[in-house]
């Protein structure tokens, strides 16, 4: 019998996500039969759309933003530690206790970054996928964080939730201070969020400075390109999204799909011309 999987994404907003691509390409490698719906869902339906799921038989689902936070409220107890650690869910799926959830993003930033345990990062964005990147910057041992977001009052919360030490929050307008100090930079913000990200002087940046870009494609390649153009090395967050996939698959599916097939699959969506319509 073939095994199945009926899954989706929810999240406001999901129409560019590669999700679909992604498992689709994972249930191709291991021989499970994929249905995988995007769900745009707004702030105030989470919930209300989680028991819609459940109502349909859609039980493996991935969170996106605004809702990975919400969706670790509705997982109390049933929780990996990861999820625990972080505050933040992105990876749901049903059991006779209820919805279960766990943070893949933190396997996915871990895979994204390799064997690279840097000395000072600057995080720009305080959201779910960055509770994600500093978990992993707390386990790596890195000697200074800096959190950039709009709201340096919520990136205080954030590092002090975390325990994490030798660490600062800062306005968006605080970056250009701390640019010539950190070999790693991680942007968290969605593409478009801050309208200055366009004005970053990435010519600041120590020499081996790295960026990662969370967001891949074309949204992400604006702000890869200035860096690049600037000498530094940029990347974008595509081999994060895979890992953290094929790592919510394996939670559904008991499968571990290999990874060179679905990331081949992802770049080729990406890389592929807009279409037409």
């Amino acid at each position: 019998m073939t095994l199945r999987l009926r899954g989706g994404l929810l999240g406001h907003p999901v129409d560019h996500s590669l999700s679909p691509t992604l498992h689709r390409a994972a249930g191709e490698a291991v021989g499970v039969a994929v249905d995988y719906a995007l769900l745009d869902v707004g702030p105030g339906d989470f919930e209300a759309t989680l028991d819609a799921c459940r109502a349909d038989a859609r039980t493996c689902l991935n969170v996106t933003a605004p809702h990975k936070r919400a969706a670790w409220g509705s997982t109390a107890g049933r929780r990996t530690a990861a999820a625990d650690r972080t505050g933040a869910v992105n990876t749901l799926w049903w059991t006779p206790a209820g919805w279960a959830g766990d943070n893949t993003d933190v396997e996915g930033f871990a895979a994204q970054l390799g064997a690279a345990t840097p000395e000072r990062a600057v995080v720009v964005g305080a959201g779910g996928a960055a509770r994600a990147v500093l978990d992993v910057l707390r386990e790596r041992g890195c000697a200074a964080v800096d959190v950039i977001n709009r709201r340096p009052a919520r990136a205080a919360r954030l590092l002090d939730g975390l325990g994490l030490d030798a660490a600062g929050a800062h306005p968006l307008d605080g970056l250009a201070a701390l640019l010539p100090a950190a070999d790693l930079l991680v942007w968290a913000l969605p593409p478009g969020v801050w309208e200055g990200e366009a004005e970053v002087d990435w010519s600041a940046c120590r020499p081996g400075a790295r960026l990662v870009h969370l967001a891949y494609g074309a949204r992400a390649a604006p702000l890869i390109r200035a860096a690049v153009r600037a000498g530094v090395a940029a990347e974008d967050g595509l081999a994060m999204l895979a890992a953290q996939g094929l790592a919510a698959f394996a939670r559904w599916t008991g499968l571990r799909p290999p990874s060179a097939p679905v990331v081949a699959a992802l770049r080729a969506a990406v890389d592929a011309p807009p279409r037409a319509d």
